[in-house]
């Protein structure tokens, strides 16, 4: 995954719910280079409506 200081686009992070591979979740993050900066994603397992 390329990536720089300052972030120039974006990294998309997809997970597909237990029980409910038809409804993922995604979340887009900055391309922060890794030498400098940190990201953390958590993302439910169980999705609630």
């Amino acid at each position: 995954m390329p990536a720089t200081t300052p972030p120039d686009g974006t990294i998309s992070l997809v997970s597909q719910p237990r029980g409910d591979a038809d409804n993922p979740q995604e979340i887009n993050v900055p391309n922060w280079a890794s030498s400098e900066h940190r990201v953390s994603v958590i993302f439910n397992d169980y999705l609630t409506e």
